[in-house]
């Protein structure tokens, strides 16, 4: 994603971004989903339990738990999304390099394993940790990220 964006300008202002496993059945339009600049749109994965524990307060102690129930629990620290997501171009070329900074800081948290009780979790808490860093940083809670 980095490389792509630092050497390219995608043609349309919406970019959407899938799991490199995920296979679309029927047409998937950014207009029926109305993400807008600022403002990501995003499946909803409740088992990103990176977002709401020991990790995202460790990772990113400077967001806000959130106090809402729209895309997770009360007192996470981004949204419980991924999968897919639909994000404007700037809004992804402004958060691009920081995701790939959590990214490795996840992979190297020695911590990750105490946290999740099995392999397959640790992935997903690792990427949850990336959502939650993409989420802050498209915008979904004003000024929650330092580069926003």
């Amino acid at each position: 994603m980095l490389d792509w964006l630092d050497y390219n300008t995608p043609k349309h202002d919406y970019v959407l971004v899938l799991d490199s496993d995920m296979i679309l059945r029927r047409p998937f339009l950014v207009e029926w989903m109305g993400p807008r600049k600022g403002l990501a749109v995003g499946a909803r994965y409740t088992y990103m339990i990176g977002v709401n524990n020991e990790l995202a307060v460790r990772h990113i102690p400077h967001v806000a738990p959130r106090n809402d129930t729209l895309a997770g629990p009360y007192g996470r620290r981004a949204d419980q999304v991924g999968g897919f997501f639909f994000i404007h171009k700037d809004d992804l070329k402004a958060m691009s390099h920081d995701w790939l900074k959590f990214s490795e800081d996840v992979r190297v948290d020695d911590q990750v394993l105490n946290v999740c009780s099995s392999t397959s979790w640790r992935l997903r808490t690792a990427f949850a940790l990336v959502s939650c860093w993409l989420w802050c940083l498209a915008g979904v809670q004003d000024g929650a990220v330092q580069s926003c």
